[in-house]
């Protein structure tokens, strides 16, 4: 089980109107590259998302179990490399709302061997995914819901100097190549 807590200043029905709409997590998490919700409006037990992630794990189904606007929520992602149980809660504090999320993760195959691993990066990543989606809710940025169509900005989050990425490669001709990418000020960083 993986627990994640985060603060968020906004109030808890736009917290749990955007996290239950998997639509929305293509914006907050990059490992989901696509989501489309295949049953009617509105979000309810049974609601069922498409969607697909990358890093091998492919095309799943993500099923709402459970869902008590705007306090807590349940759903059973299910894909070929691996199954997810997923709970939320919300909490009112001052000044906002507190997010907790509690994760099961069931890998298959030989993913099950690396569960360990795969608990400890997932848990980081989590928290990463998190402090986006944190940043979008207190930014105002419009939810899928909200918004029919995307624009350009919609994407663009503020970002902590420790969630940008640096990648480096070294060779014998190069001892250290070094990328940072990121966005400053609205405009990719190059």
């Amino acid at each position: 089980m993986i627990e994640n807590v985060l603060n968020i200043a906004a109030p808890a029905e736009k917290v749990f109107d955007f996290v239950v709409d998997v639509r929305n997590e293509p914006r907050w998490n990059p490992q989901m590259l696509h989501a489309e919700m295949l049953t009617p409006e509105p979000i309810g037990a049974g609601t069922t998302f498409r969607v697909r992630f990358g890093r091998g794990v492919g095309d799943g189904l993500i099923k709402d179990a459970k869902i008590n606007r705007p306090r807590s929520w349940a759903a059973i992602s299910r894909s070929r490399a691996l199954d997810a149980e997923s709970a939320g809660e919300i909490n009112d504090i001052t000044g906002g709302c507190r997010l907790i999320m509690r994760t099961e993760l069931r890998p298959h195959g030989i993913l099950r061997l690396l569960t360990p691993a795969l608990r400890w990066w997932m848990r980081r990543t989590l928290d990463q995914d998190l402090r986006r989606m944190k940043a979008v809710l207190e930014g105002g940025v419009s939810t899928a819901t909200e918004s029919e169509e995307p624009t350009e900005t919609a994407s663009i989050v503020r970002v902590p100097v420790p969630d940008l990425c640096a990648l480096w490669a070294e060779s014998a001709t190069a001892p250290m190549n070094i990328a940072l990418i990121g966005v400053v000020e609205g405009a990719p960083l190059m």
